[in-house]
């Protein structure tokens, strides 16, 4: 029974010290997150006016070629 307690005891601290080093490198992680995070809105700003850049062009040479046919 001794035996069983010193193995949970040595169970218990090798698990908190598991558990610290984890949280450690999930906080490590949490501002390369919100820096992709900020990327990934500003791309997606830049691809969404790039659609409606090509939008406008191309309803622009429809309508040039639409008002030249006249």
């Amino acid at each position: 029974m001794q035996n069983l307690k010193t193995n949970l005891k040595r169970g218990a601290v090798a698990l908190v010290a598991a558990g610290s080093s984890v949280a450690v490198n999930a906080a490590d992680y949490t501002t390369q997150i919100g820096a992709a995070g900020t990327e990934a809105n500003t791309n997606q700003a830049a691809v969404m006016g790039a659609v409606i850049a090509l939008a406008v062009i191309g309803f622009g040479v429809t309508a040039l070629v639409s008002w030249m046919r006249k």
